[in-house]
Formats: C-alpha cells, sequence, structure tokens
C-alpha cells in the first residue's frame, strides 16, 4: 500500500482569484496561509487570529474557504478505479485524510467502502463536514495533525492540507507521515 498526495502547484508569484469576490491571494510557494490572514484582517472579514486554530476556525464560520472545491476531485475517482484492483482482496483499507476540511474526499472514499479517519485543526471545519456528510461512515476528530496519534493506516489522501502551513514545517510532515505509514511511498 502506499500513501496518496495531491496538492495544487501555483506559480510563484500568480495571482489567485477565489469563488468569493472578495478575496483576491498572491499565492508563493506554501505562504498560501499568510497571504489570506493578511488580506482577511486587512478587509475585517475574519478578526485578526490569536492562535492558528483561531484563524482557521474565523475562516469556516465567516464561510471563507477559497480552497473547498465542494466536491471530490476527479483525480480521486480515476486513481480509486485504478487502485481498487489492487485493493480487492483486503476486508479493510484504513484511510487518513489530515487537514479534511469540509471532508468530501472523505466521505466519498468511505462511500466507496473505505474505513476513513478525517481530522481537522478546526472544530468548525469538523462541525461543518459532519453536518454535510452525517450519514457518511466517517471518523470525524479535531485534531493537530503534527500531533495525532492514530494508525497505521493504509492510505493517507491529501489534497490542500501542505499547502496550508508554513514550509519549513514540511520534513516534519514526513516524519509524520511516516511515522502513520512506515513503508509510506508518495505520489
Amino acid at each position: 500500500m502506499f500513501c496518496l498526495i495531491f496538492f495544487h502547484k501555483f506559480a510563484k508569484g500568480r495571482s489567485t482569484h477565489c469563488s468569493r469576490p472578495h478575496i483576491n491571494l498572491l499565492v508563493d510557494g506554501g505562504i498560501l496561509l499568510y497571504m489570506m490572514e493578511r488580506k482577511m484582517a486587512a478587509e475585517k472579514n475574519v478578526p485578526s487570529p490569536g492562535s492558528p486554530v483561531d484563524f482557521w476556525d474565523g475562516l469556516y464560520k465567516a464561510g471563507t474557504m477559497p480552497w473547498d472545491a465542494g466536491a471530490s476531485p476527479r483525480r480521486l475517482t480515476r486513481f480509486l478505479e485504478e487502485f481498487s484492483p489492487e485493493c480487492a482482496s483486503r476486508k479493510s483499507i484504513r484511510v487518513l485524510v489530515p487537514g479534511c476540511g469540509s471532508a468530501y474526499e472523505a466521505a466519498y472514499l468511505a462511500s466507496q467502502g473505505y474505513e476513513v479517519e478525517a481530522i481537522d485543526f478546526s472544530e468548525e471545519a469538523i462541525k461543518r463536514a459532519k453536518v454535510l456528510f452525517k450519514d457518511e461512515k466517517v471518523s470525524f476528530e479535531q485534531a493537530d495533525f503534527f500531533e495525532f496519534d492514530g494508525g497505521p493506516f493504509d492510505l493517507i489522501y491529501e489534497r490542500a492540507f501542505l499547502c496550508s502551513f508554513n514550509p519549513k514545517l514540511r520534513q516534519r510532515f514526513v516524519r509524520k507521515l511516516r511515522s502513520l505509514r512506515p513503508s509510506i511511498r508518495m505520489l
């Protein structure tokens, strides 16, 4: 088994327009969070946070989630179509979705028969996910990925989480992935 990681690649210095007309973000590497915080605090859409949890909770409370696609990506569907034959002989496959947000991907994976644990730093994100997917068999938990003590998992799915934190934490991110799935292979 392996770890599946999807993440968005942005061109350095590219201006990114979100579905919300009042947000225009400049994305540079992994600096999305910083630019969002500055832009939103300046526009007073979300109070300037006292902590990272306050920041993310504020975004979800305000409904300001430019990364939220509103559905599971087609790439995930195509991947699972190819991956499923490899998994057919297994009774259950444990999947972790760190930084699950609204949890569209977690719900889709659960609908395909995977045993899914979805975590997010934000209590508001978890509340939203539980409302949206109350009928899906997903285990939702408010947790800090770097402190999370679950596992092992057969598959780790990530789409937008990696770009939400400081690039200096990427090595720590990889170490944490390995602790949750020691024989990890990243795609």
